[in-house]
């Protein structure tokens, strides 16, 4: 196993991928269970199909990520999908669990009941990304702007009914939701895409499988107390979401700032980097974890965190380029040092950067 230390200099192999197809299965099996809502009767048989489906495990895997949905949670918003007002549901004893149902009322119904509207649309938009040959381009892109040495073989789903647009998984599970970017699109977020933009999706998600593994190559190598090991994983997701979405997406945060998905975050600069600096001061000063540590993080929800590593890697990026910006991907603890010395701006604690910057080490 390689040891990634701060001041070691890689040599790694050749990046590679494997060939996979689309899998389209619970996309159609949800646009049938669409279908029989508009129609006012869903067959038991095929809400259990929906539910028993590979892609809706993924699209609940997807939102335990920071959250807690159930399969029961689930099957309540899928009941009640047609109704014209979101399913009650008994007050949460969690913070993940609060986010969980919030997630689903606010994001997911609004998607579904839409979709139970707008089932014409959807299929002709399934019928038309069947169509499309973005596998190799979208492999190409995420390989661009990835580590020598990444390496993975993506198992790309189309999902419909899930809270992400898209998400990526540990066993090279990746998916692109239809029903949730065509519900957003139609209700003031980014539009629909483009066959590019849909390309796009998938070299995004291409880009975690590619890089996590190596991040998880750096932490293996390290002595972590439990509160490193806390801040460690925060930084984890940072670079992780950070990268692909400034890289695989526009390389440019003017352009960043100006999507609705990131627009709040990162127009909001002042409060971004404090609140990273202050989860990470908790978690290593005060040992907040569990609960504690996923409210110290609720300001992120949605796409802080996405916003927070594009804001920093923009400026090492700027500074130095993908020669400066790979070692930091490679070890997210380099993340706040290398901002620093690149003169990030607006500027956060230089000795918070070097604390995280020896986390672990022998």
């Amino acid at each position: 196993m390689v040891a990634f230390a701060l001041t070691t200099s890689l040599s790694v192999p050749a990046q590679t991928v494997a060939p996979s197809t689309l899998n389209f299965t619970q996309a159609d099996l949800f646009l049938r269970f669409l279908r029989a809502q508009a129609g006012g009767a869903v067959a038991p048989a095929l809400l259990d199909s929906v539910l028993g489906s590979p892609g809706t495990a993924l699209v609940i895997r997807q939102q335990n990520i920071s959250r807690t949905v159930t399969l029961e949670d689930y099957r309540t918003i899928l009941l009640h999908a047609g109704d014209s007002t979101p399913p009650p549901f008994p007050p949460s004893t969690t913070e993940r669990a609060r986010r969980g149902i919030e997630g689903l009322v606010r994001d997911v119904w609004p998607a579904m009941h839409w979709g139970v509207a707008n089932v014409g649309l959807l299929a002709e938009r399934l019928r038309q990304l069947r169509q499309m040959d973005f596998d190799s381009d979208a492999r190409k892109r995420a390989l661009q702007f990835l580590p020598p040495g990444a390496q993975f073989d993506g198992k790309p789903f189309v999902v419909m009914g899930g809270r992400a647009g898209g998400a990526a998984f540990d066993g090279g599970e990746i998916y692109f939701d239809l029903l949730i970017t065509s519900y957003r699109g139609a209700h003031g977020g980014e539009p629909f895409p483009s066959a590019l933009e849909f390309t796009g999706y998938f070299a995004h998600e291409m880009h975690h499988l590619g890089l996590a593994p190596l991040i998880d190559r750096t932490r293996a190598t390290l002595q972590l107390t439990p509160d490193q090991a806390r801040a460690f994983d925060f930084l984890r997701f940072v670079v992780l979401e950070g990268s692909a979405s400034y890289f695989v997406g526009p390389r440019d945060l003017d352009v960043m700032r100006r999507s609705p998905t990131y627009a709040s975050f990162l127009n909001d600069q002042a409060a971004l980097l404090p609140t990273v600096e202050k989860i990470l001061n908790a978690a290593l000063h005060e040992s907040v974890g569990g609960d504690a540590l996923d409210r110290a993080q609720a300001p992120l929800a949605g796409s802080g965190w996405h916003a927070a590593g594009a804001l920093m890697l923009a400026a090492i990026d700027q500074s130095g380029g993908l020669p400066a910006v790979f070692p930091v991907m490679l070890d997210p603890r380099r993340l706040l040092i290398a901002y620093v010395r690149a003169g990030g701006r607006p500027p956060i604690s230089s000795s918070l950067a070097e604390e995280v910057a020896n986390m672990g080490s022998k």
